[in-house]
């Protein structure tokens, strides 16, 4: 055995196919071996095919046989599987080498030809990219590469395992004061068992706001910190669930209107005498609505003028001491304040014409 022949091989005859510049001088060392590629390729002349720097050529026992061939693209890298979450995205990559321009397709066993579009990209390139990722596109893929002969070689199939995106099934957050330091957002299902929760602000935003990231998800209602005092307000924010395997939901936004709390001021007690009406002091809310009660008094369905009037006018059918609320409700903030008004009924003068009648005094003589 030597190394490092040349060989020019005349190849008139062989067939069936025809002497192109893919043609190839291939090998074995006997005639039971298998047919191999040796030294570097040079294009053929003509009939004539060419082989440089070959090796291992001998002439014991069979000796050795050179023969013509069109050999196939060489898959250099295979693409290797993948495991993602739904709504991300997967690739394949394949390398090959061979004559000519090589050619790529993608298919999706167990022999769906792929095409750009949709999720689909790269399908005739060397990388395949499937965006987003459904649970439907779980399989095996490979990619068939074709040389400048036509020739084909088909790549080792790779497994895409999908694992499913989890979801959360959110109710509507009641409104909340402004004087309160949380909210509570309920929710009434979910899937593919998510295991935290990510919350973050959307627009608007709440200022002084701490974003939640990765906090453990336990039973509904989900109770989320927020800052006291903020504006009134509807404000966004966007909530995210992930499960044991590290797969994200799609987010989702929601809505909580924040209320400004009032101040309250149902106005000084007062005194009075011989009548059973008045007029209440209470202030105006600058949000919101305000609402007269009776707490306490002989009179227990006395008549407002206007019971949402700050100002209303007030009647009651019996003398005696009463207390009356003014209530301010601005959706989700209450607040209140009382008044007392006592009714003094006028003494009435039957002993002598020279008592002066007084109300709520100190004694006189008769």
């Amino acid at each position: 055995a030597s190394t490092s022949y040349n060989i020019d091989l005349d190849a008139t005859g062989f067939g069936p196919y025809a002497i192109n510049a893919g043609t190839r001088v291939l090998k074995r060392t006997d005639a039971g071996g298998s047919w191999s590629l040796d030294g570097s390729h040079a294009d053929a002349a003509g009939s004539t095919i060419k082989r440089t720097g070959l090796s291992g050529i001998s002439n014991a026992g069979a000796g050795t046989q050179f023969g013509a061939g069109r050999p196939g693209p060489r898959i250099t890298s295979q693409p290797v599987p993948a495991t993602v979450c739904e709504n991300t995205s997967a690739s394949f990559t394949v390398a090959a080498v061979g004559f000519g321009t090589l050619i790529y397709q993608w298919y999706k066993a167990p022999a769906t030809l792929l095409v750009n579009g949709g999720q689909f990209s790269g399908v005739s390139t060397t990388t395949l990219n499937i965006s987003p990722v459904a649970v439907g596109d779980a399989g095996n893929y490979y990619c068939i590469v074709s040389d400048g002969n036509g020739n084909q070689r088909q790549s080792n199939s790779a497994l895409l395992t999908v694992n499913p995106a989890p979801t959360i099934t959110l109710n509507a957050v009641s409104p909340v004061c402004n004087t309160s330091n949380s909210f509570s957002l309920p929710y009434s299902g979910t899937t593919s068992s998510p295991t935290t929760y990510s919350i973050t602000t959307g627009v608007p935003a709440m200022a002084g706001f701490t974003i939640v990231t990765d906090a453990l998800l336990v039973g509904s209602p989900i109770s989320v910190t927020i800052p006291a005092g903020v504006s009134e307000n509807n404000y966004q924010f966007i909530i995210t669930v992930k499960n044991a395997n590290n797969c994200t939901s799609t987010s989702q936004s929601f809505i909580v209107s924040v209320y400004e709390n009032q101040t309250v001021n149902a106005g000084p007690d007062q005194e009075e005498c011989g009548v059973l009406s008045s007029t209440f002091a209470g202030n105006v809310p600058a949000k919101g609505t305000g609402t007269w009660s009776v707490i306490s008094g002989p009179d227990v369905t006395p008549t407002y003028g206007n019971p949402n009037s700050a100002t209303s006018s007030i009647s009651v059918d019996y003398y005696g001491a009463y207390v009356f609320r003014w209530t301010i409700v601005n959706v989700a903030c209450t607040v209140q304040d009382e008044v007392a008004i006592d009714f003094n009924e006028d003494p009435t003068n039957t002993a002598g014409t020279d008592i002066t009648a007084t109300c709520d005094a100190l004694p006189t003589t008769l």
